[in-house]
Order: C-alpha cells, then sequence, then structure tokens
C-alpha cells in the first residue's frame, strides 16, 4: 500500500512527512526465486494527494512495471511478473518527471531479492508412510502467466 504519513525519526520526536510503501522506510524486502511469478496488489488510499506507482528494476517491460502500476487516490492495480534474473534489485515509485526524486526521497523505495531457484530433495514414500501435504495460499507461483489488472479502490484500506 502506498501510505503518504507523518513518521517519527529520531528518539526526540522529529517527525517528516513521508511516503511510504506498507508504511516503512525504505518499503519492505521481497524475496522471491528465479521462475517465480510475483504478484502485487498497489493500493493508494482515497486519503492520498499523490498519483503513485510501482517500478521494479528486477522485472522487464512497461519500464519495471512502472507504466502499468499508475494509479490516482482511490485505485488499485494488480502487477504480475515472473522473475527471470538473479540478484538484488531497487523497487520505487516513479511516478514521471521531477516527482520521481521527490517519491523516492521522501521514502517510497526498497527492494526485491531474486534468489536461485530452490532445489528440494523429493523423499522416497512407502505405502506404510504417506506423507500428508498442506498448501496455503501465496502470492507467488510458477505456474502462471503474468496480467496486469486495474480497478477502483475501497474507501477502506486494510
Amino acid at each position: 500500500m502506498a501510505e503518504e504519513k507523518r513518521i517519527v525519526i529520531d528518539d526526540q520526536g522529529t517527525s517528516i512527512q513521508a511516503m511510504t510503501f506498507n508504511g516503512s522506510i525504505p518499503g519492505p524486502l521481497m524475496v522471491v526465486h528465479d521462475g517465480d511469478y510475483v504478484e502485487l496488489t498497489l493500493v493508494n488510499p482515497s486519503t492520498n494527494s499523490f498519483t503513485h506507482n510501482i517500478d521494479f528494476h528486477a522485472a522487464t517491460g512497461a519500464l519495471g512495471g512502472g507504466s502499468l502500476t499508475l494509479v490516482n487516490p482511490g485505485e488499485q492495480v494488480v502487477l504480475r511478473f515472473k522473475a527471470t534474473r538473479t540478484g538484488v534489485f531497487i523497487y520505487h515509485c516513479a511516478p514521471g518527471g521531477d516527482m520521481i526524486p521527490f517519491h523516492v526521497v521522501s521514502g517510497m523505495s526498497g527492494a526485491i531479492m531474486a534468489d536461485r531457484p530452490v532445489r528440494r530433495s523429493i523423499p522416497s514414500v512407502s505405502r506404510a508412510s504417506t506423507p500428508t501435504l498442506r498448501t496455503t495460499s501465496s502470492r507467488l507461483s510458477n505456474s502462471a502467466p503474468p496480467r496486469t489488472s486495474k480497478s477502483k479502490a475501497s474507501g477502506t484500506t486494510t
């Protein structure tokens, strides 16, 4: 979520007007594996004043998602891309022109780390012992093609 808010930066109570991803500076570290599909929903609450987006230097095409994720206050957008390069890359808000450095120095940046694929050995299974598999909902997968969509955000934020 893109959040524009006042944050305290020291123990004397000094504060700044910040622009953040998920309320923190820097934004959250995202860890994925090469070959994963990365999906995120960028919400720009109606209480914000500025247009925001997210530019992943780990993604290729469409300015790293920046040109696909531009959202006005009260909107949200879903971005999905395949991690195809390993390394640590910056992501940041890049709404265009002189506003790019203003958003970045105000706190809207973070890092995404794309690691090598996880290689797991599969244990042999005997008839006497069948493992129980549990699945959980995940934002990462390696089974679906990239897609983007844009919609109005609800008046509430989570």
